[in-house]
């Protein structure tokens, strides 16, 4: 066992070993003093700690491996059990997913070969994207217009009806998805800041509503228009009170909404700003809380284009990041330098010691020269300073020395330097000179210190801002920048995306100012859906180019390795080209780009930079590998302003490809569109969670499929659209209209349609049909085909899933997905995939061949360790372990994924995770792993991950001097992605391990990657460079990681309509006997672990997914479907086999249950009770592992049910012919005689049984059947079977006759209990009498 209290100075990160958590890489941050660094791990192999750094050229261990001796491993010959392996998952891809019939459709296909016109490919798009924004500056307009309109009216007769956004109730809201958010289109609203009040003050209110509407309806991209005025008014459409939005509070709302576009729009020009934080000891704390929310609202304030510093002064200058280009000069405030502001002045505390302004005023002007902003000789730039403090002097003559250190300052600078001062008032605390004193500096009034002095620079005078309150810091605050005087060129602005901070996605902000006579009155303004403004960049198809977007400062907006606008989720980080493409000169390519309104250029491509996710840049899909690429780029300007807003980049890497003949594919069946909700088929069913139907595959169409994908995205689709697709579909005669369908999409939907009787007959006529949860295949131009049929989201893009990608790496190769949650209610799956080519009837298929279509087959997790152990027995003994993992050492099949448990999710279990003896050792084998890193510009990380080489030939076993207490072996399984190894631990002695974080996926050491040394994949924080905007780990040349699959629910959310449909598939979890015939089923679980966790129950069984996730009884469902263990019913979860009873059985049955009426009636004479019990739900079930179950139950509940054990004194309860909802018709027999048609609670029967009670004979019936021997003179042994399960519906009482001793003479003769029924041995048969076993059936009281 490893100790916590060992330290390993050498590394600093997140390390979890044996329960000790260690936190360390926050060092860097000064988060954490060095006094107070929690200790560290130690590894107990010392040689595994080598301090070199280095690409793995050099290795610390002799890399000679030993022999692969099979007698290691119990006689195994790994290679050819992988052989074996190999051959049933290419039979199962080839058979059950169609992988040959497929191909042999699509070789049997005509194609014609194109070579386009990629510069009037490059013409279209850009055309597209240009008519795009004048039809948004087009709508921005009219609402200018009206606006300016409404203004002269206004100054005339003052209108204006304003209603505070903050008032509106829910009730007047609804929920939209486009939005997000509880909105009302019809009505805007306003927030109103207290000043804004009065008839004199201009607000358009409701007068706009009517314009906005019609936005709305001409252009539905359009998410928020608003208009803000400069007396502080804002209105916004559609109506919403803020209570969806991530902002603190409706009131808080108007101190930030927009106010950062306001600014850019009215001072065009870029704003310098120093902000000065007074953290001095005679602040209070409300003083500094105000300070710091002054700080904030005036970053907020700035956009993307601004520079800024932030520092906070006592005696000494502290700095927001301890960055050389933060201490030298003003920074460009990124999102990312924002964030950081952020964090600074959160974190701003009081200091022991005063405030010294002469300090803060040389730093501020000592940045300012620094940065040297104008940029222009003899054309100075303007500089604001926000001074924010209590402004305490210690004594009334240090006013002038401060002063006289400002002039001095100000003389020295060359730029025009105003200064807004904001006294922090504390109301509890005496104002006596701080005031007037910060209003001195505000208006630089030399003249009142410095009379003595000769003056020869006039004063720029600033703002005074007294502020006492966090609150509406916007109206109090006021205009930060009126100083510099209003700079309006009456032009349009488009800001970069940005995240909507009132929903999901991504907006683009169109500004325009608004103006009366040149006199300025406010902003008019629309936020856009990035997705619709970039839609034609984002959902390009063509498999052998793909479109880059930049903006005028040449940062990446989109690229195949960006997510896409619409399914953002944080703010994307925009960069340079050069991070992107790796290529040479890309630093030139780029600059050119800028240069050029117009161009193209050929580059050699450097050798790929392997992803951690998907195909690498330089490697898409149809690609031929490193070679050369043309780059075609076109600049796209804004009317009014002829600026350049975006410019178009298409890459491409070779000239021609083939397209499929029109008609050349016919469909074989009737076109079924996945919306089963709105065109349902004759059998519509429930499969797991997803409204489906076996009788035929559906088709789905992705955005990328349709001449518009945004507007396909928000639009609702409907039954006469969805009518509209299928007529056009099917049409052979090309007379219909295209509802809006890409061309080249039909022939697609047809060639994929072929595969469907295949699936249909597979589905029949397949011995896995419980193991397979659905069967699917893909086309790169975005239709998806999948059987069952079934219902899907519309934004579900498979192009952009795992498995889809995963195949492309690897084409012509059957590729492992590692277990991730299905969405569609199956649990944890495995996808096996792979890809389909382009039609080549006379060759052979390569590698190199274009892919037309990727084929995915889903199957429970469990299923493949199945495969697993079925091929290699061995693999279930106690110390043998075996695995199969895939080319980045991600787990698809161990134990440890298997093992009853629900601590949390099992996707990204990695080799590390699991085997970390193995990993260490392998690590040092040449040329089989490797260690690589990328960049994610998505969530701004590095990210570390292993790259596992499947060509190798031959077995890895351990090292000759490496680890030896985990002996080894692994080998590549042919024709995969994957690895299958076997690992026989011979100790329990944890000799090394690798370090991985509990909490998050940070690096152990972000400056330091070896490759000998063992990590679990992590990842590392990206490191921005404030002045030049650019990535400090640039010279790494890293490259950037391809997109994340895009983790979207593929499921449809079940219509209210199709809730009260049958499952189509019944899985029968009951049945399964055995664990080998219950995992790897679909919905179903061996159930192994009791409620606790710890206690393993007695008996395992075999049940639904709702009722024992992962193995334990009542686990918390990931669906959040799970039967909580309260609910559980108690019953005995055993299937019990019955054998038949026969006609003479069932008369001397009846002869008993007529004797004990009798009996009953004579002593009773009237029935004392005639109602009948609830029924207990079907396939109740009680904890086999809690005995206290049945002393628990309800006293008028309880009973044994055996009629003709109980005594008259308690007679049954029951009606003899009324069966068990729990029973199922026995197996491996030819006839139940009959009792499978019995129903319950028949009519006829119920006045004749109403009176029955039972009672409980003995806990220990309940228990499994043992096998019972008869006595010698038998000759035979008998399994005496129990009667089902009990029903709680009678008293709890004791039985009329006690047995001595608690045993009967059936226990003590036979070893039996008496509630058995036994046939004895021996006995005279009387003619035309028959001798049979008999179980009595046990029925419910109900």
């Amino acid at each position: 066992m490893l100790s916590c209290s060992n330290i390993l100075s050498t590394f600093f990160a997140f390390v979890t070993i044996g329960g000790c958590f260690l936190s360390t890489n926050a060092l860097y941050n000064n988060s954490i003093r060095p006094e107070r660094l929690p200790p560290f791990v130690r590894f107990s192999n010392p040689d595994l700690m080598s301090s070199d750094v280095g690409d793995g050229s050099s290795f610390p261990f002799d890399t000679t491996q030993e022999d692969a001796d099979p007698l290691k491993l119990g006689g195994i010959r790994l290679r050819e059990e992988a052989k074996k392996l190999s051959a049933r998952l290419r039979r199962l891809s080839n058979e059950e997913m169609g992988i040959t019939t497929m191909q042999t459709i699509f070789d049997s296909l005509g194609y014609v070969v194109s070579s386009p016109d990629y510069e009037v490919k490059l013409s279209e798009l850009s055309k597209q994207l240009g008519i795009k924004l004048s039809q948004y500056l087009g709508v921005l307009r009219t609402s200018k217009m009206t606006v300016e309109n409404l203004y002269q009216q206004h100054l005339l007769v003052s209108t204006g009806q304003p209603l505070d956004c903050c008032e509106i109730p829910n009730s007047a809201l609804k929920w939209d998805e486009n939005y997000e958010s509880l909105v009302s289109h019809e009505f805007s609203c306003d927030l109103l800041p207290p000043t804004a009040v009065g008839p004199g003050v201009f607000n358009p209110g409701r007068n706009l509503t009517e314009v906005f509407q019609h936005n709305v309806q001409y252009i539905q991209s359009i998410k928020w228009q608003y208009f803000v005025s400069t007396e502080g008014i804002y209105n916004e459409f559609p109506a919403h009170n803020c209570q969806s939005s991530l902002l603190s509070g409706c009131k808080n709302a108007y101190d930030c909404r927009h106010r950062n576009l306001f600014y850019s729009s009215v001072y065009q020009r870029r704003k310098n700003v120093v902000v000065v934080i007074d953290q001095g000891n005679s602040l209070s704390p409300v003083q500094l809380k105000i300070a710091k929310a002054v700080a904030k609202h005036i970053i907020n304030s700035l956009n993307e284009n601004d520079q800024v510093a932030v520092m906070s002064v006592s005696s000494d200058v502290k700095f927001s990041r301890n960055d050389r280009c933060v201490l030298d000069q003003l920074a460009h405030l990124t999102y990312e330098a924002k964030l950081f502001h952020h964090f600074f002045i959160d974190h701003v505390v009081k200091e022991t010691t005063p405030m010294n302004h002469s300090l803060a005023f040389k730093t501020a002007f000592s940045l300012i020269r620094k940065s040297k902003l104008s940029g222009v000789p003899g054309k100075p730039a303007d500089v604001l300073i926000a001074y924010i403090s209590r402004g305490l002097l210690s004594t009334i003559a240090d006013a002038k020395g401060i002063i006289s250190t400002l002039y001095d300052e100000i003389v020295r600078t060359s730029d025009r330097v105003f200064i807004n001062t904001y006294a922090v008032i504390d109301e509890t605390k005496p104002v006596m000179y701080e005031r007037s004193f910060l209003q001195d500096i505000a208006e630089q009034n030399f003249s009142k210190f410095l009379a003595d002095q000769h003056l020869s620079i006039p004063p720029l005078r600033g703002k005074a801002v007294a502020v006492n309150s966090t609150h509406n810091l916007c109206a109090v605050v006021g205009d930060i920048f009126e100083p510099f005087g209003w700079t309006v060129d009456n032009l349009p602005i488009l800001s970069l995306p940005v995240k909507d901070e009132l929903g999901k996605g991504t907006v683009v902000s169109l500004t325009w100012p608004c103006l009366h006579d040149s006199h300025l009155f406010g902003v008019v303004g629309m936020d856009i859906h990035a997705g619709d403004v970039l839609e034609s960049a984002t959902y390009y198809t063509e498999d052998n180019s793909y479109v880059i977007v930049l903006n005028n400062r040449g940062k990446v907006l989109v690229h195949p390795d960006l997510d896409r606008p619409i399914l953002s989720s944080i703010q994307p980080l925009f960069t340079d080209l050069i991070h992107f493409e790796n290529i040479a000169d890309a630093a030139d390519l780029q600059k050119r780009m800028a240069q050029e309104t117009k161009g193209q250029e050929t580059v050699f491509l450097q050798a790929p930079v392997n992803s951690t996710r998907g195909v690498s840049n330089n490697m898409r899909v149809g690609s031929l590998g490193p070679g050369s690429a043309d780059y075609y780029w076109q600049h796209i300007t804004m009317k009014h302003s002829n600026q350049t807003v975006f410019i178009v980049v298409l890459k491409v890497f070779r000239d021609s490809r083939r397209y499929l003949k029109p008609n050349s594919a016919m469909n074989d069946t009737q076109l079924v569109y996945h919306r089963l909700d709105l065109l349902s088929t004759d059998h519509s069913c429930i499969h797991l969670k997803q409204l489906a139907t076996f009788d035929v595959s559906t088709f789905f169409l992705t955005a990328s499929a349709f001449v518009h994908p945004f507007d396909h995205l928000i639009q609702d689709e409907t039954k006469r659209m969805v009518q509209g697709y299928l007529a056009y579909l099917n049409d052979n005669t090309n007379l219909i209209s295209n509802p809006g369908i890409l061309d080249h999409i039909r022939m697609d939907v047809m060639a994929t349609s072929v595969i469907n009787s295949e699936w249909l007959r597979q589905s029949i006529r397949s011995g896995l049909s419980e193991h397979i949860v659905r069967r699917y295949v893909a086309t790169p131009n975005g239709v998806f085909r999948v059987f069952p049929g079934t219902l899907l989201n519309k934004k579900y893009d498979p192009t952009r899933r795992q498995w889809y990608i995963r195949a492309l790496e690897r084409p012509g190769k059957v590729t492992l997905t590692p277990p991730y949650l299905d969405s569609g209610g199956a649990g944890y799956i495995v996808t096996i995939s792979h890809t389909i080519y382009e039609g080549k009837p006379a060759a052979l298929h390569g590698p190199s061949d274009r892919v037309t279509a990727v084929m995915g087959l889903d199957v429970p997790f469990k299923y493949v360790y199945r495969l697993l152990t079925e091929q290699l027995p061995v693999c279930e003994l106690e110390n043998i372990r075996c695995f199969i993992m895939d080319d980045r050492g991600y787990l698809v099949a161990h134990r440890g994924l298997i093992e009853a448990n629900d601590r949390g999710p099992l996707e990204e279990k990695h080799i590390t995770h699991k085997e970390p003896l193995v990993s260490n050792d392998i690590l040092n084998h040449r040329g089989f792993v490797t260690k690589r890193a990328c960049h994610s510009f998505m969530d701004r990380t590095t990210q570390r991950f292993y790259q596992f080489n499947t060509s190798l030939d031959g077995i890895l076993t351990n090292l000759v001097h490496g680890e030896h207490c985990a002996r080894y072996q692994i080998t590549p399984i042919f024709g995969t992605n994957s690895f299958i190894g076997i690992v026989n631990q011979t100790c329990d002695m944890i000799r090394a391990f690798c370090p991985c974080s509990t909490v998050d996926r940070l690096c152990l050491n972000c400056h330091r990657m070896e490759q000998t040394e063992c990590e679990c994949p992590c990842e590392c924080p990206l490191s921005m460079n404030f002045c030049s905007d650019d990535i400090i780990q640039a010279n790494e040349s890293k490259g950037s990681c391809s997109r994340y699959p895009e983790e979207i629910d593929t499921v449809k959310a079940l219509p209210e309509s199709g809730r009260t449909l049958p499952q189509c598939y019944q899985p029968n979890c009951g049945q399964k006997l055995k664990k080998t015939e219950c995992i790897g089923v679909i919905d179903c679980e061996w159930c192994e672990v009791d409620n606790d966790r710890v206690t393993r129950v007695k008996q395992p069984f075999c049940a639904s997914q709702r009722m024992c996730f992962g193995g334990v009884l009542g686990a918390q469902s990931p669906y959040n479907d799970h039967i909580p263990y309260r609910e559980l019913p108690k019953e005995d979860p055993i299937t019990f086999k019955s054998m038949p009873v026969g006609p003479v059985a069932g008369g001397i049955m009846g002869g008993f249950l007529l004797l004990a009426l009798g009996i009953y009636c004579h002593r009773h004479r009237i029935c004392q009770d005639s109602r009948y019990s609830g029924s207990l739900p079907d396939g109740q079930l009680r904890d086999p592992n809690n005995e206290n179950d049945f002393d628990e139950m309800d006293d008028s509940y309880n009973g044994y049910i055996n009629i003709v054990l109980s005594t008259f004194d308690n007679p049954a309860k029951i009606n003899p012919y009324f069966m068990n909802t729990s029973y199922r018709r026995p197996t491996n027999t030819e006839s139940d005689l009959g009792y499978s048609s019995m129903t319950p609670r028949d009519d006829s029967e119920q006045a004749s049984t109403a009176c029955m009670e039972s009672v409980v004979m003995g806990r220990d019936r309940y228990r499994p059947a043992v096998p019972v021997v008869r006595p010698p003179t038998s000759g035979a042994a008998l399994t005496i079977l129990p009667p089902p399960p009990p029903v709680h519906s009678a008293r709890k009482q004791k039985p009329l006759v006690e047995v001595e001793s608690n045993t009967s003479v059936l226990e003590r003769d036979f070893g039996v209990e008496p509630m058995q029924t036994v046939i004895p041995d021996r006995m005279t048969l009387l003619p035309h009498q028959v001798v049979t076993d008999v179980v009595i059936h046990a029925t419910n009281a109900h």
